[in-house]
């Protein structure tokens, strides 16, 4: 039974323990009442991690650079818990008598992380949050969280780098790298001549008039090398 906890708490199915929708549930009558409690527990961790797991790997599917940037921030965090449950099951290799208390404990450190990054993903997906709108989210959550600061500002770091590189190409080359339409400067016509703020996609950490100097400035910049090239030409 040991080993089948084991690998729900990595996110892999068995005949005992069962995921429906990341959720993992104890097959009836397996257990008895004492013990059930204890085990729905530990399969709260292991349902957080499945969830998250189940982010990442959609996100490694191409849904779009900011969703890809989280994803990556959230397998780096859940790293150290990953890294618990195997030392658990080497300490259980070794010695078979270790109980579902013992497993609780060492993984109870986890738990507030877990259940943060499974209630951030569920408000980007339950939300259909796309593109630069997501950076809301990641900065609310992160700025009000309660956990280790560090990991959160490189969780949120990691999803700004995205709007970092967009913003660099579009006020050094006003050129707009945004193969999956979700930077909050968007073209506005067929040959992306004219471009405009799209007020969806705008964070709400980023004042408007900010976003509308960006825009200002890219514009500036595309007008200017437009001239240099007519220069060149002439």
């Amino acid at each position: 039974m040991m080993q089948e906890l084991l690998l729900a708490l990595l996110g892999c199915d068995g005949p005992i323990f069962i995921s429906s929708k990341s959720h993992y549930q104890i097959q009836n009558g397996v257990f008895s009442n004492w013990e059930e409690p204890l085990l729905s527990r530990v399969l709260e961790l292991a349902s957080h991690y499945s969830e998250l797991l189940s982010f990442c790997n959609r996100c490694s599917q191409g849904k779009g650079r900011y969703e890809t940037a989280l994803a990556a921030a959230i397998s780096d965090a859940v790293q150290p818990y990953k890294r618990a449950v195997v030392e658990l099951e080497r300490s259980v290799l070794k010695d078979e008598s270790l109980s579902v208390t013992h497993v609780m404990t060492m993984l109870q450190p986890h738990a507030p992380l877990l259940s943060f990054l499974a209630g951030l993903v569920r408000d980007v997906e339950e939300g259909d949050v796309h593109g630069c709108k997501i950076l809301e989210i990641v900065h609310q959550e992160c700025r009000s969280a309660v956990h280790d600061t560090a990991l959160m500002n490189r969780i949120e770091q990691s999803v700004h780098g995205v709007l970092y590189d967009q913003l660099t190409h579009w006020l050094l080359y006003g050129a707009l790298l945004d193969p999956y339409k979700e930077f909050f400067l968007q073209p506005k016509d067929c040959e992306d001549s004219v471009v405009g703020l799209e007020p969806d996609l705008l964070p709400s950490h980023l004042p408007a008039a900010l976003a509308l100097a960006i825009l200002f400035v890219g514009h500036a910049v595309r007008d200017f090398e437009a001239g240099r090239s007519k220069s060149s030409s002439a």
